[in-house]
Formats: C-alpha cells, sequence, structure tokens
C-alpha cells in the first residue's frame, strides 16, 4: 500500500501496482474502476461483450490540440515535486515553482521527445496485451509522468497514442465519449452527477457497462437495487 494523493503521481504508481498484479491472473482484459463504481450488467453479458469487441481498447481521450497544449503539457512538462503532500491544496509555492522553471529556468521534459499527448478520464478497460505494454514500456516512459500534476489523466492515455494499438481505440457511434470507456457519466456545471433512486431506470435499461458515482451516504438505495438487478441477471 502507498498513500495516494489527488493530483499526485502516487496515482499513477498505485494503476502500475494493480496492473502488474491484475496480470497474474492472464485475463483477457483488466478494468480500471473506482470505489464510487458499479457493474450494470451480469458477468455473463460482460463476457459476451468483450467477446465481440476482443482486441479494442476502451480508452476515453482527446489529443491535446494547441489552444490547449502548454497548460496540459505544463502537467508533465514541468516538475510538480509537491504535488504528493498538498493533493488538492496547491497554493503560492506551487505558483512560484512554475513560475521558475516555466519562465525562468525554461524547463521543458517532454522537448524533442516526440510524443503525442492524450488526456481523458481516469477509468479504462484494456486488453492484456496493452496492459503487458504498459508495463514493460514504463522503466522507460514513467520518467515524464513521475512528480507531475494531474498526470493520472494522461499517462495511459499518451502511450496508448504511442504504441501499436493506437488504431484498436473502441469508438462507438455516439457523441457521449463516456461511451468510449463504456460508463455511464453525467456532469452538472461541472460536478459529477451521483446516481439516485430517481435514475434507476436509466440505470437499469444503459448498454454502458459500469456506472458512476454512487454514495451510500447520498442514496444507499439505488445501491441495493442496481445490485439486485445484476444479482438477478447473474442468477
Amino acid at each position: 500500500r502507498i498513500p495516494a494523493t489527488w493530483g499526485g503521481d502516487s496515482l499513477i504508481k498505485s494503476e502500475i501496482i494493480l496492473l502488474e498484479e491484475a496480470l497474474k491472473s492472464n485475463s483477457d482484459y483488466y478494468h480500471l474502476i473506482s470505489g464510487f463504481d458499479l457493474p450494470l450488467h451480469s458477468m455473463d453479458y460482460l463476457d459476451s461483450f468483450f467477446e465481440q469487441h476482443a482486441g479494442k481498447e476502451f480508452v476515453q481521450f482527446s489529443e491535446i490540440g494547441e489552444t490547449m497544449r502548454q497548460r496540459t503539457r505544463d502537467r508533465i512538462a514541468i516538475y510538480h515535486p509537491l504535488q504528493n503532500a498538498v493533493g488538492r491544496n496547491v497554493g503560492q509555492i506551487e505558483r512560484i515553482m512554475f513560475v521558475t522553471q516555466r519562465l525562468l529556468l525554461h524547463i521543458d521534459r517532454l522537448r524533442g521527445s516526440g510524443l503525442v499527448l492524450g488526456k481523458g478520464a481516469e477509468w479504462f478497460s484494456i486488453t492484456q496485451a496493452f496492459a503487458r505494454y504498459v508495463l514493460t514500456e514504463w522503466p522507460q516512459m514513467g520518467r515524464y509522468f513521475m512528480n507531475s500534476f494531474c498526470a493520472d489523466e494522461m499517462f495511459l492515455h499518451t502511450m496508448l497514442l504511442n504504441s501499436p494499438y493506437r488504431d484498436n481505440v473502441y469508438h462507438p457511434d455516439a457523441d457521449d465519449s463516456c461511451e468510449s470507456m463504456m460508463r455511464l457519466i453525467h456532469w452538472s456545471n461541472g460536478d459529477l452527477k451521483t446516481f439516485q433512486t430517481d435514475d434507476y431506470e436509466e440505470l437499469a435499461s444503459s448498454p454502458m457497462l459500469f456506472a458512476r458515482k454512487f454514495d451510500e451516504r447520498k442514496d444507499s438505495n439505488i445501491i441495493e437495487m442496481i445490485s439486485s438487478h445484476v444479482n438477478s441477471r447473474n442468477a
């Protein structure tokens, strides 16, 4: 176990440790979900879905274009050595370090790397082949993502974009980018929606594989309802 801090490279280290352990199962697919997520279908349904889409990588991301490049690049292009300690409490010291590195020292550890950068949701469903690729390439690629800021939303996406698996990304015929990772997620005014009992019909009829987020402190009933719905199909 390691302390995992919002925005710190400790989150990336945690994911690498999880992948290393999960690969011992020799499974076809590996899924990253959070403690606020639930599956929406039975294991038979999930098995069938991934058999039908064998070889596809379910990762939601955007290539970083010029309009947003510098701000997002700086998550990894400059060093954020205090992020694991401060978490969300990014303060004046971090801003001073940013100015010193970016404007005075002209630090850019991506310079000359040739990497195509990607940014997206942290959650994924990836093949065994790509999971092994991530671990194989990590000793070389990891240096770009250590001492970073919120690079858990970039590291796997960037590795995928620069890998032989780039053409295997799943792109459904829908506008909702969350479908690229087959997650049901709603945002409202910049905040992540917490599903409640009134959302049951949408959740139960959704073709998405997982949904987030749920919170038993706000509505435990919907968690029980979805669990019963999924278990009834496992029977």
